[in-house]
């Protein structure tokens, strides 16, 4: 990854996913493997690993969906153990210090159990323990949060997609608001059976399994049953936009 930036200078997701295709020769199956979330495998790897550099300050983004090196990057050769280790407690004491700034607020229903929502994210990308260490790291804050009438979701930034959370639940009622393309992804989900109705209110819909959307707006549009914007709508535990991390991220 280090040697294609500082070749290329900058480079998208999509580009950093061909090089490691090619440079691995990773088969199709390799390619294609996904989790049940529908998020291929080898492509979450890159996305956590590039969360980390970026944490380190070796890799920066510049633009939405664009990566460089930082001129620490371009130096940059490997961690030692002590090194690591000490970047790792860095990185936790940051993010400690800033839930102490951030306002405390009483969890409800949906967030009272954000912790354990770690559980799953180890689970699901287990893969990625030899670059970071999850058992130690927190990463509480990359759950997000979308509410609204009949509406209560929770989700996970993926870069460029945006999963959803089995469980979640997604206002019936479309709104006029709500543009004909996600009109249309709605009546393809509930055909699909992916949103299901609540047996216990007719005015929501069920995820019945974990979705992937092409984009956070997808998702928050589809949830809320209204033209929605992502970045504003996805927040975490403690009401930072998903828009509000991604400036504090570079």
């Amino acid at each position: 990854m280090f040697e294609y930036l500082r070749k290329e200078d900058e480079a998208s997701m999509d580009d950093l996913s061909r090089h490691i295709e090619n440079t691995f020769n990773l088969t199709e199956v390799e390619k294609s493997d996904r989790y049940p979330s529908g998020d291929i495998k080898f492509q979450n790897i890159i996305r956590f690993a590039l969360l980390f550099f970026k944490k380190a300050k070796l890799v920066e983004s510049p633009k939405r969906g664009l990566y460089k090196l930082t001129e620490d990057g371009k130096n940059f050769i490997s961690f030692s153990s002590t090194e690591f280790e000490n970047l790792r407690k860095q990185i936790s004491s940051d993010n400690n210090r800033q839930k102490r700034l951030q306002k405390k607020q009483k969890p409800d229903d949906l967030t009272k159990n954000q912790p354990n929502l770690f559980d799953y994210l180890k689970k699901e990308f287990g893969e990625i323990k030899n670059i970071i260490n999850l058992s130690k790291m927190n990463y509480s804050d990359t759950y997000l949060v979308c509410e609204g009438l009949n509406a209560k979701a929770i989700g996970i930034s993926n870069g460029k997609s945006f999963t959803v959370f089995k469980d979640s639940v997604v206002r019936a009622n479309d709104t006029k608001s709500l543009k004909e393309t996600y009109k249309k992804l709605r009546e393809e989900l509930v055909a699909q059976k992916i949103l299901e109705i609540n047996q216990k209110n007719n005015k929501e819909y069920i995820f019945s399994q974990n979705h992937t959307f092409d984009s956070a707006s997808a998702a928050s549009s589809v949830v809320l049953a209204r033209q929605s914007n992502g970045l504003v709508d996805w927040k975490t535990p403690s009401k930072i936009s998903l828009g509000g991390l991604s400036r504090e991220e570079k």
